[in-house]
């Protein structure tokens, strides 16, 4: 009888009515399906795929083009993504998931480290494609149809690229230097980048009908929510989004002695941080507890480290002004009932508590 090599890899549901004696020699693993970790990761990178070349060869040039292959920016992505599928990691049965995020970070500095250049899939076709907006989704659209060989111009309003990941995430969590590297790997491609530009001002949508074969538009969401609170326009309130780019821009924001942040969220905990950064004694104001904030962990962690304070329990009714400028705010204690449509328990205001 002829020995089965050892590290076969089989298919279990073949063998398993019949095999009898040792199994030490069987490695079984399931290929057939996609783990859950890459189909809880939006940009689906192959997770498994470039842990797997890390953990058995050590090669963090392959871990690179593996990751690549799906998100052109894994040293950014490394930094800022709230990585879900950590969520979705099967070790967590066990202990805790694996720190594909952590893992990620790493192979994409080791990528900018040593200058990996990402690798054309066809050669060059006639039609040429206009990218409006160069965030995330401009950014990643170019980057898929130059590797199959289309021409590629990028549009973008501000006067550098990036959208969002420049101008909404604070310097300290991503580094302008190492977004503009992993940038510039994608623009080596052959893509076209024209900044300044804003399309329906500068340039005709018509105009790039005309020029173009398809357009791509990726403008992102750059306007934040406002809280309908009286007072709400006075000239020292920001939304998230607008404080983030002023700061963000190089502009000095006057954020006075004491600065109060409504929310919960990862943009509430970014404000706060700048904020705190800028000078300023920061609270942060939240109706709900620190269990239901959707914010990551790490982030409120981070920022209880740096001494921002935490009112829980606590809902803003009125900001007060004087000659425009805000002096204070009204707010009312909260107290949880039944969950709301969020799942979340929903919060209800203390008769008397303002």
């Amino acid at each position: 009888m002829k020995k089965l090599p050892l590290g076969l890899v089989i298919d279990l549901r073949d063998v398993v009515p019949y095999k009898t004696g040792s199994w030490r020699t069987l490695m079984p693993v399931n290929l057939t399906q996609m783990p859950p970790c890459t189909h809880s990761c939006p940009a689906g990178n192959d997770v498994r795929g470039f842990l797997r070349v890390l953990a058995d060869r050590n090669n963090y040039e392959q871990a690179w083009h593996i990751l690549t292959r799906t998100n052109p920016l894994p040293a950014t992505c490394g930094r800022v993504c709230p990585h879900p599928c950590e969520v979705g990691c099967n070790r967590r049965d066990f202990d805790k998931a694996v720190a594909i995020n952590c893992v990620e970070r790493c192979v994409g500095d080791y990528g900018l480290e040593q200058n990996l250049k990402h690798k054309k899939l066809s050669g060059a076709r006639k039609e040429k494609v206009a990218v409006v907006g160069s965030g995330p989704a401009g950014l990643s659209c170019a980057f898929h149809l130059a590797k199959r060989g289309f021409k590629v111009k990028i549009f973008e309003s501000y006067g550098e690229p990036g959208g969002m990941m420049r101008y909404g995430i604070p310097s300290y969590r991503l580094p302008n230097y190492i977004l503009k590297q992993e940038l510039d790997a994608i623009l080596d491609l052959g893509i076209e980048l024209e900044c300044n530009v804003k399309v329906g001002v500068n340039i005709p949508m018509d105009q790039l009908r005309q020029n173009y074969d398809a357009v791509f538009l990726g403008m992102g969401a750059q306007k934040g929510l406002s809280i309908d609170l009286p007072g709400n326009d006075a000239q020292n309130v920001f939304s998230g989004v607008e404080f983030l780019h002023e700061v963000n821009s190089g502009k000095w924001v006057d954020v006075g002695k004491d600065v109060v942040v409504i929310g919960g969220g990862n943009t509430a905990m970014d404000c706060a941080r700048v904020a705190k950064r800028l000078g300023a004694n920061v609270s942060v104001v939240y109706r709900r507890t620190r269990v239901e904030m959707p914010a990551i962990t790490a982030e409120i962690d981070e920022a209880m480290e740096e001494r921002i304070m935490f009112r829980y329990h606590t809902n803003p009714t009125k900001i007060i002004t004087d000659e425009e400028r805000v002096v204070g705010i009204l707010c009312s204690q909260m107290e949880l009932k039944e969950p709301d449509a969020s799942g979340r328990a929903r919060p209800v205001p203390i008769a008397g508590s303002e």
